[in-house]
């Protein structure tokens, strides 16, 4: 069970990876040129689509089972390809089908159990 609350568990693992992300783009290395709406769509992505979805599912394990929860965010790329394709007019291509039919096989396979003979 957890025993930290999800903030403190996301607010360190981020900070872990960014130590290690800022020997290979330093955090000082700022592109020069960026206007108010490259700065909103940089804050978007690092507080709403990183530190907010990680939070919420940490906190989901709270009352969902780790299995269901794993589940769940196996769905996150099919969503995400699905979403693209629809708000982004993005083309859909051979293996983005078969990397569907795998994430839902993966799926499947979590969640099946075979069936116990009865005697």
């Amino acid at each position: 069970m957890l025993h930290e609350p999800p903030l403190v568990i996301v607010g360190w693992g981020l900070i872990v990876g960014a130590v290690f992300m800022n020997f290979l783009a330093p955090v000082w290395h700022i592109p020069a040129g960026l206007h108010l709406y490259s700065w909103v769509a940089i804050a978007f992505i690092v507080f709403g689509a990183t530190f907010l979805a990680y939070i919420l599912y940490v906190s989901s394990l709270k009352t969902l089972r780790p299995a269901i929860a794993s589940m769940i965010g196996n769905l996150e790329p099919l969503t995400a390809t699905v979403l693209s394709i629809i708000f982004l007019a993005l083309g859909f291509h051979t293996l983005q089908f078969f990397g569907i039919v795998m994430v839902l096989g993966a799926v499947v396979m979590m969640s099946w159990t075979p069936k116990r003979k009865i005697q």
